[in-house]
């Protein structure tokens, strides 16, 4: 592999470039859709998501977020980018406890 892009050729920089190029829309894709707020349409439902059928509502996830932010802010207020980033980690941090629950109840788990 590093002899192939030691000897750059005309064809080998355009097959280089179209792999690059791939990879970094694949990679603007993906972390626009991740940072942006997806999750609108539930949002009005007031439902995040539901786990083995318990719901977590969107007032649990901000309230958790908030609680969060203010941990790790100290007191301070964050900037919006990152209290978006707090919100989802926030939100599939509560997803996994739920699943991990529901699994430990599952399997007779105190």
């Amino acid at each position: 592999m590093i002899r192939f892009l030691q000897n750059p050729t005309k064809g080998r920089r355009i097959i280089l470039g179209i792999v690059l190029g791939v990879v970094i829309v694949s990679m603007v894709a993906f972390l626009g859709s991740y940072f942006t707020n997806s999750d609108a349409s539930s949002q009005t439902a007031g439902i995040y998501a539901t786990v083995n059928g318990e719901p977590i509502t969107v007032t649990e996830v901000q309230a958790a977020a908030q609680r969060s932010a203010l941990q790790q802010g100290q007191g301070r207020a964050l900037p919006e980018f990152y209290m978006a980033y707090i919100r989802r980690q926030t939100a599939e941090n509560l997803v996994t406890k739920a699943a991990l629950i529901h699994q430990a109840e599952r399997m007779g788990l105190a």
